[in-house]
């Protein structure tokens, strides 16, 4: 199934169809993704559990397979913590396919970070988190621990 536009979103059918929507957001915000990270755990999981912190630029995933956290920005972000939250899809589902990306906008504006995901249940892809990414830092890489 290709991404697919339906009244209530965008819906495709695996994970090649969330760069799509990062591309979007992309040109929304004026930019054009420069690196994409799809997340895959050590174990070859890639369904996950996103906790995204936004005001301190980080997203944390836990791994539906084996249990084990990625993480990118400064610190992981655990649901319990201020300003955390742990994302869900408008059908409840909270198990997604995971895709980030860093934008590079025109001018001197900051890079930004996307985060974006399809969920495994209803196919639903949509974005999750953005903030600006401070200068000299590296694009996103995604780490278990």
């Amino acid at each position: 199934m290709a991404l697919t536009r339906r009244d209530d979103g965008w819906f495709g059918g695996g994970p090649e169809d969330i760069r799509p929507v990062l591309d979007g957001l992309a040109r929304d915000h004026g930019g054009a993704v420069s690196h994409y990270a799809d997340a895959v755990c050590p174990c070859g999981g890639r369904e996950f559990g996103i906790v995204v912190a936004e005001g301190r630029g980080c997203a944390t995933l836990d791994c539906e397979a084996c249990g084990a956290r990625l993480s990118t920005g400064p610190v992981p972000a655990d649901a319990g913590d201020a300003g955390a939250e742990a994302c869900n899809c408008a059908c409840g589902g909270d198990c997604f396919e995971v895709c980030a990306a860093v934008v590079r906008s025109p001018g001197r504006a900051p890079r930004r970070f996307f985060l974006a995901a399809r969920c495994t249940g209803c196919g639903r892809v949509a974005g999750y988190g953005e903030w600006a990414v401070p200068p000299r830092v590296r694009p996103p890489a995604w780490r278990a621990g």
